[in-house]
C-alpha cells in the first residue's frame, strides 16, 4: 500500500522545509504532496529530501511553482510532464 500525504503549507514551503521533512517521517508518507509551495527556479534544488524526487509543477515556468511532489525513491513511477496544463 502507498502512503500519500498532501498539505497545504499556506505562504510558501521555504519558511517550512523543516516542517515538511518531519511530517514526511512521521506519516511515512511515500507521496507527499504541497499546495501553495511558491518554489521558484532558483530555489527548487533547496526543496530536495533525501531519498525523495522532488516535482514541482508547470506554473514554475511562470515565476513560482504552486504544487509541489515528493515521491520516495521506493516508489516506482512514471512522471508524464506532458499531462500537465501549460
Amino acid at each position: 500500500m502507498i502512503n500519500v500525504v498532501a498539505w497545504n503549507c499556506a505562504g510558501g514551503l521555504k519558511a517550512k522545509i523543516d516542517e515538511v521533512k518531519n511530517i514526511i517521517s512521521k506519516t511515512n508518507a511515500d507521496i507527499f504532496f504541497t499546495c501553495e509551495a511558491e518554489v521558484t527556479l532558483q530555489q527548487d534544488s533547496f526543496f530536495e529530501i533525501r531519498n525523495y524526487e522532488l516535482h514541482v509543477a508547470n506554473s514554475i515556468l511562470l515565476g513560482k511553482g504552486r504544487l509541489t511532489c515528493h515521491v520516495s525513491a521506493s516508489v516506482s513511477h512514471l512522471f508524464k510532464r506532458k499531462l500537465e496544463v501549460e
